[in-house]
């Protein structure tokens, strides 16, 4: 299996939103509806509340992609950001807590760069700072020990 196939999505919540991570169901269900798939068409696979992380994936990537015309999850997921970032204040609860500045998805290549030191780039995007690069490795680690675990 292709591993870009099942890439883990990312959402990190920002600084001055931390009542929503509180609440993974929440954030599932905003995640959800923002893509404009089911809440039980997508599997959490992390939450890392230090880093504002959730980790999340299609259950059925195959499933997933005859469902939605759109394309794959990780189209719907990063549509949905491009979506919040247009969108007016106020009038799109993913705009409200997203760091909309944060990748999309974990990497392999920005993984192993990032765990180097870098903060370069999957079509353009950059871990802003320090920060981003630091849970940005810690997301990259969850998901290496779970596919190790598939292996």
């Amino acid at each position: 299996t292709d591993a870009g196939h099942h890439a883990w999505l990312v959402l990190r919540w920002r600084q001055d939103a931390h009542s929503a991570g509180g609440d993974v169901e929440a954030l599932m269900a905003l995640v959800a509806r923002s893509m404009g798939v089911q809440q039980s068409e997508l599997a959490r696979e992390g939450f890392l509340y230090q880093q504002r992380l959730l980790l999340f994936s299609p259950h059925d990537p195959e499933a997933m992609m005859h469902a939605h015309i759109a394309g794959p999850a990780h189209m719907l997921w990063k549509r949905a950001l491009h979506e919040a970032a247009e969108a007016a204040p106020g009038s799109n609860g993913l705009a409200d807590i997203a760091d909309l500045t944060f990748p999309s998805q974990l990497d392999g290549t920005l993984c192993r760069q990032a765990a180097r030191g870098g903060t370069v780039d999957e079509e353009g995007v950059t871990l802003q700072n320090q920060d981003a690069r630091e849970a940005y490795t810690a997301a990259c680690h969850a998901w290496f020990a779970e596919i190790g675990h598939h292996h």
